[in-house]
Parts: structure tokens; C-alpha cells; sequence
């Protein structure tokens, strides 16, 4: 069941104050759309000491009033990282010899301006095979949880992460996001979540078997591993772009079902040929923490401004404790909206 809206979504939280309700599988297509669906596979192919792998893909579609589905695009992303969340190596479709300034690099936002750099036309930070680089820097931060998920062992890496200095720029998280803010009783004393009383969520496949074309099917993974998944559908009415998606965290477990920590579904309306937000709403399906979903009620902020530049508002708008971290990764990616809405029928 999808939730409309933002006030719903919060009065739905469980008895224990998470947001914990998965948004369950991807809409059928509509006629007349364009779908891009993108997905992360992140796994420690030579034991978790070693390092990690990151395997992702992205597809871009028009399906057209018959139904019948043409494909506008196709990339592919590999990276390998160590714990601290610094790559080795990073390949592409369109760069398989490698991106030589992101070698050393750590993810995050150091990593984002690199990628900025390495790719200066605005028109190429676009597409499926740029969104699946700048996912790089979040994906790494949630890496970690499909070997949670996994084992269970959360107070060993809790122990990990303060011996190693893994938390934010000052070596803890506190400060870092919305539901990590200053006081919240997500925190230890020391400034780590707590992460054995984190909310998660058992959750279905995104893929909809009413419609098996309408995901592109992401690399199947055994053993501890993780998955960032994203969809995004653009339909044209009148002089409005009207804009659906979705954005998940998810892990699999060893009875093989999958679990997620990080779900939002979110809806906009934009203006041609503006390209103003008219209107915008994102639904907290499953966070971590109690703080996490009252993130959601600064997103209005965006309306009136133009979509085309959220890459550069998000991060200034909603910074830090201003924001949560994951839905700011919703937001940025609607950049995209523009270059997608091009391929629709008029």
C-alpha cells in the first residue's frame, strides 16, 4: 500500500515510534512514460576483512501508449573500497579502463566533487551512468548493513567503527543527519548509533510480477550483501511533468528474504517549461531511528524552485542535522527529471 502523503505516513508509525512499513513492489509501467531503475549490488567477495565490491546498473525505458517498452539507456558501475570507505578502483561502461581522480578517494562529498571535475559537462551528470557514481559516496556509507543483516554481530561492529575512527569527520556520528542530531537517543554516550535497537524491515522484491519488464533485473548476490535500488517514473499531463519514485536500503538475510533500513516513496509535480517544483512529497516507509521520519516535513521548502538545480539546493538547504542523509539522496537525483521528461511523447 502506498502512503499519499507525508502526514499519513507519520501516523502510521508502529508501536514502537519507527516508521516500519515497506512500500512493497514497483507500480506497473503507465503508458506514455519513462522509467529509470537503478541498483547497487555491494558485497565482500573475498571475505569481509578484504575489500568491497560494488557492482551497479541503471536502465532507462519509454514505454509507449501500446505498452510496448524501447530502451533509451543502459550503464554499468564497479568499484572496490576498503572499510574506510576509500576506492581502489572505479570502472564504467563508458570508462572500463577506470577513473583514475577517484583512486584514494573516500566516499562522500570530497568524492561527489570529483566526480563533478572528472565530468564537467552538466549535460553527461545526467544520466544512469553519472547517478550510479554519485551513489557511490551514500552506498558506501550503508555498506555495512548487509553484513548486519547477515550475522547479526552489530556490537562487534560497533567496536570496529570506534577503533577505526569510521563514523563522520570527527571520527563519531553524532551531528551528521536530521535523526543523529545533538540529544537524540539514537546516540550512545560516545556519538555511535545505537545499532542493535535500529528499526529495519522485512520487505518484497521491488521487481512487480505483474510486470516483469518494468525492472531491470539487478545482479542476484548470495551470502552477506547489500543493495541500494532506486526507481523513478516521468508522465506527461498538460504543461505538468508528474514524477513518482522510489529509494531503498535493503539486505539479505540467511533464510533468504530481505530486509531493509532505508525505504522512502516520494511524488512531484513540475512545471513546463519552467521546470519549477510545484508540488513535492516524500513518505518515510522504513528509517532506522524514532527522529528519522519527521525529516520528511522540511521537503516543501523545494517548491518554486527550479528542479534543475537541486543537486547544488539540497545539500545547502538541508545540511547535516537540517537533513537526513537518505532523503537528501532522493532529492539531489531529480536533477534527472529534466533529461528524462525530453524522451516523452508529446
Amino acid at each position: 500500500m502506498l502512503i499519499e502523503n507525508s502526514d499519513q505516513a507519520l501516523s502510521t508509525l508502529n508501536e514502537a515510534g519507527f516508521a516500519a512499513q515497506g512500500g512493497g513492489p514497483i507500480p506497473q509501467r503507465r503508458p506514455r512514460s519513462v522509467r529509470r531503475t537503478t541498483a547497487i549490488d555491494i558485497d565482500w567477495p573475498d571475505g569481509m576483512e578484504q575489500e568491497i565490491r560494488f557492482q551497479g546498473s541503471s536502465r532507462d525505458i519509454l514505454t509507449g501508449e501500446d505498452m510496448a517498452l524501447t530502451q533509451i539507456e543502459q550503464a554499468w558501475v564497479e568499484a572496490r573500497a576498503d572499510e574506510a570507505r576509500q576506492f581502489s578502483t572505479v570502472r564504467t561502461s563508458q570508462l572500463k579502463e577506470g577513473i583514475p581522480a577517484l583512486r584514494g578517494s573516500r566516499g562522500g562529498g570530497k568524492l561527489r566533487g570529483l566526480l563533478r571535475e572528472a565530468f564537467p559537462d552538466p549535460a553527461d551528470q545526467l544520466g544512469g551512468h553519472f547517478l550510479l557514481l554519485d551513489d557511490l559516496a551514500g552506498a558506501s556509507l550503508v555498506s555495512t548493513w548487509g553484513w548486519l543483516a547477515w550475522t547479526r554481530r552489530f556490537e562487534e561492529h560497533i567496536e570496529r567503527a570506534k577503533s577505526n575512527g569510521l563514523g563522520g569527520d570527527t571520527g563519531t556520528m553524532r551531528g551528521v543527519c536530521f535523526g543523529l542530531r545533538e540529544g537524540s537517543g539514537a546516540l550512545d554516550a560516545e556519538g555511535y548509533p545505537h545499532v542493535g535497537e535500529q528499526n529495519c524491515t522485512r520487505v518484497t522484491e521491488l521487481a512487480n510480477t505483474d510486470d516483469p519488464s518494468g525492472w531491470h533485473m539487478p545482479r542476484q548476490t548470495s551470502g552477506p550483501a547489500t543493495r541500494r535500488a532506486r526507481w523513478i517514473d516521468l508522465w506527461r499531463e498538460g504543461t505538468m511533468i508528474h514524477v513518482h519514485g522510489g529509494f531503498q536500503d535493503s539486505a539479505l538475510e540467511q533464510d533468504g528474504g530481505r530486509i531493509a533500513v532505508h525505504e522512502y516513496r516520494f511524488t512531484a509535480a513540475i512545471e513546463e517549461p519552467s521546470g519549477l517544483i510545484a508540488e513535492i512529497k516524500a513518505v518515510p516507509h522504513v528509517l532506522p531511528h524514532r527522529e528519522c521520519p519527521a525529516a520528511v516535513h522540511g521537503v516543501n521548502r523545494l517548491i518554486g524552485r527550479p528542479v534543475a538545480n537541486l543537486r547544488i539546493d539540497v545539500p545547502e538547504m538541508f545540511a547535516r542535522e537540517a537533513g537526513c542523509t537518505h532523503l537528501n539522496d532522493v532529492l539531489r537525483a531529480l536533477v534527472c527529471v529534466p533529461a528524462l521528461a525530453a524522451h516523452l511523447p508529446q
